[in-house]
């Protein structure tokens, strides 16, 4: 059977809502869910085969007996909230047939997070478990593709001499690594099947590498610290062993990369800088993110999708700016919200549960989001996908157990 067969065995240990009728449909829905998670890798055209494999796993949902906790009805207000607040600032130009064609495409996009909410809210531990090691190969595949992309020069692999693989660039494709990288520290430091996820974390660094995304590579190495330092807070030498190591790794990766394919040490010493020309000047990225705030206060309502050119010469490149410039204050407040609530959430599902994985998904999603805060990322599958994960996470899912004493016979906040 599948993990959920214990829990099966021992009905007090049953996930929210969870029935012999309904057991049935979430499985088929969870597989479903699974492939997607693999299928991201191709978003070459519209629709893409993970568009497809995730309107069908959102379709299931009716077959599926489904629960609803209170966290996940407010994730669906705030994301809601967002996208109402897209979409009024936008209608206006809906005659614009690139205005109406974004408005769509990332709708759905946003669509992904309330599917992956509600196949998170009856998933155990064991479930969130599989799901980084699915997305763990997901990217693996990512990494495989772009470096042996960049190696060879293939233009349908790379962006401006850089890897992306088959996904749109490679800010996208550096930011989807970033969750597989912490997972195969994750599972390395647990100790089980620990040099098959060494294999994989080699891979994905020299993947990540050469994305030259500065801001993946640098969430990459911080946010594995970190974990490292959860995961081994008795022991500090380990720790500092553990960071080392990695730190290590990941400029014998750099050097490897530049000495054994061709053009990695010009794009180097092109990327691997404090700041470009395009970050810098009167109409760089920092400087229109200063001059937005004036634009921001004097316009609650957002200027709109697309209308960034009648203040600036390229869109805002960071989501969270963006929400509130192009969308208005809701939308601003409402991914505020989200991103507080996606991490207090997180730490408290931890504390509930007493199980690490809660903080791992969280610092894979933490280091989406960063590189979100550079980027124009409203379309970026994995993002609200990650996000809404993080908001189904439902602790009545654990067996009483592995609940803290403190807080054993507290009511769950989550209870549906």
């Amino acid at each position: 059977m599948s993990a959920l067969q214990p829990a099966l065995d021992h009905p007090a240990f049953w996930p929210a809502g969870e029935t012999w009728r309904g057991w049935r449909g979430r499985r088929i829905r969870t597989f479903v869910f699974l492939i997607a998670v693999i299928l991201v890798n191709y978003t070459l055209f519209r629709p893409s085969p993970v568009d497809i494999a995730l309107t069908t796993a959102f379709a299931l949902t009716v077959f599926c007996r489904q629960q609803l906790t209170v966290t996940a009805f407010f994730y669906y207000v705030l994301i809601f909230v967002w996208l109402l607040s897209l979409l009024s600032a936008s209608l206006r130009f809906i005659d614009d047939d690139e205005v109406s064609y974004q408005m769509v495409k990332i709708s759905f996009a946003v669509s992904i997070g309330l599917c992956a909410c509600l196949v998170a809210v009856h998933w155990t531990s064991a479930h969130l478990h599989r799901f980084l090691q699915v997305w763990i190969g997901s990217t693996l595949i990512a990494a495989l593709l772009g470096t042996a992309g960049f190696a060879l020069n293939d233009p349908d692999l790379t962006w401006d001499g850089r890897a992306k693989a088959l996904l749109d660039d490679p800010n996208m494709y550096g930011a989807f690594l970033l969750p597989g990288v912490l997972g195969c520290v994750y599972f390395i430091n647990r100790g089980r099947h620990r040099w098959l996820y060494i294999g994989c974390l080699l891979c994905l660094t020299l993947g990540l590498v050469l994305s030259f995304s500065r801001v993946a590579v640098v969430a990459a190495l911080v946010l594995s610290l970190v974990l490292v330092a959860i995961m081994n807070r008795q022991a500090l030498l380990r720790t500092f062993l553990y960071g080392a190591g990695g730190a290590t790794v990941l400029v014998l990766v750099g050097i490897c990369a530049m000495l054994f394919i061709e053009g990695a040490d010009d794009k180097f010493l092109d990327r691997f800088t404090f700041a470009k020309e395009y970050d810098l000047g009167e109409q760089g990225r920092l400087n229109r993110y200063i001059g937005s705030i004036a634009f921001i206060l004097d316009n609650p309502r957002g200027m709109g999708l697309l209308q960034y050119e009648k203040l600036f010469p390229e869109p805002i490149h960071n989501l969270w700016i963006s929400s509130f410039m192009n969308f208005g204050w809701s939308a601003g407040f409402a991914y505020t919200f989200l991103l507080v609530f996606s991490i207090t959430l997180s730490i408290r599902n931890y504390r509930r549960t007493g199980d690490v994985i809660c903080i791992v998904l969280m610092l894979g999603w933490l280091g989406i989001a960063t590189c979100a805060l550079l980027h124009e990322a409203e379309r970026w599958r994995h993002l609200w996908l990650m996000m809404g994960l993080l908001w189904g996470v439902n602790p009545r899912n654990w067996p009483p157990r592995a609940v803290p004493a403190a807080t054993r016979g507290a009511a769950s906040p989550c209870a549906s």
